[in-house]
């Protein structure tokens, strides 16, 4: 792969006090490939060291007063001159510069406050259509040239027709325990926080690893927090499902309330996860009437919450037949979810023929 990096970041010390950005995560990138190193500030003609720059207004001044804009997009314009020529797949720049800063920049008060916006360099590349990244987001970049290193078309295209909703170009196609696996790997760096904040992802299989992260997080607030940050991002029932945070198991009362909030949150697949979470947690020793009670209480027309309603229903008829019974006899679901967790009943291994003949005649 051939990729363009900001030169202090290769280590060059072409930074604005002579120094450089060292940065060991891009010299592991590097590694291995065809590596193009630019630093638009020199290239439009500015020295090493020189007064620090920040974008005031558009234009890109001096802490002395000098506008140096020219000399600013001149590097620019050489920069995308090269990577027209050369035609890097990926370009990494330093975070925050007036040149190569992809996401924000210093505002020009030189008191270090920060701009959304992109610094000139940045900004002329990604117009013309370049895939640039800031380098705090490099994790991002990694797990998704991993992705692709383990993809695995057919099993991509049996996820297409598995998955209504999602296209094609979306999924990449990596097999279930190479993202499990993915994930643990992930989970050891002090930069995960990057990408579980890079929302929203643009490949399923990002969202599959993000939910397999979350799940292993052994700290029940931070676990909440997450959780909160990624449901809204959820559009598809396994990345849904997938997602059950074994810390869960240790904090029942911490959780009830919050699986309440995601029953009334009307986000489809946050509700579908609260009834999941209902399901696992609550069926066996803890279980109430009134927490079937509340997933009775669910009246939407989306199809992959009813079928959560009728699964969990379903499960609570194996484990909790007698205190459940009332609720298919009486006709407390709707008829679809009615109907549908009967069938699922009478598929399970777990309820005796007796009360699935029984259950039949409910229909």
């Amino acid at each position: 792969m051939k990729i363009m990096v900001s030169a202090c970041l290769a280590g060059e010390n072409c930074k604005y006090n002579g120094g450089n950005n060292r940065n060991e995560k891009v010299l592991r990138l590097m590694a291995g490939h065809e590596v193009i190193t630019v630093c638009p500030e020199r290239m439009g003609g500015l020295p090493t060291p020189r007064v620090p720059s920040e974008i005031r207004d558009g234009v890109v001044t001096a802490e002395d007063g000098r506008i140096v804009d020219q000399e600013f997009r001149l590097g620019a314009a050489k920069c995308l001159e090269i990577a027209r020529r050369e035609r890097p797949e990926l370009i990494v720049l330093q975070s925050r510069s007036p040149s190569c800063g992809v996401k924000q920049h210093y505002d020009g008060s030189f008191t270090g406050t920060l701009a959304d916006g992109a610094g000139v360099t940045a900004q002329l590349l990604m117009e013309n259509g370049f895939r640039v990244v800031d380098v705090e987001d490099l994790i991002t970049e990694e797990i998704r040239r991993t992705l692709f290193e383990l993809q695995d078309l057919q099993y991509r295209d049996f996820q297409v027709k598995l998955i209504p909703g999602l296209a094609a170009e979306s999924m990449i196609g990596v097999r279930t325990p190479a993202l499990r696996r993915l994930a643990k790997q992930i989970l050891k760096r002090d930069d995960l926080g990057i990408f579980l904040r890079d929302l929203p992802h643009k490949y399923f299989d990002e969202n599959q690893i993000h939910a397999f992260v979350i799940s292993e997080i052994k700290d029940f607030g931070k676990c909440m927090e997450e959780l909160t940050r990624f449901l809204p991002f959820v559009n598809n029932w396994a990345t849904c499902d997938q997602m059950s945070p074994k810390v869960f198991k240790k904090h029942k009362a911490e959780l009830l309330p919050e699986i309440r909030k995601w029953l009334r949150s009307g986000h489809g697949y946050t509700v579908r996860f609260g009834i999941g979470m209902l399901m696992q947690h609550f069926l066996d020793e803890d279980f109430k009437t009134e927490y079937a009670d509340l997933v009775a209480g669910i009246r939407e027309e989306d199809y992959y919450i009813q079928m959560m309603i009728a699964w969990y229903f379903a499960t609570a008829l194996a484990k909790q037949y007698e205190k459940i019974l009332p609720y298919i006899e009486e006709r407390r679901l709707e008829p679809r979810v009615h109907r549908k967790t009967i069938q699922k009943a009478i598929e399970s291994f777990r309820l005796t023929e007796e009360q699935k003949t029984y259950l039949r005649g409910l229909r």
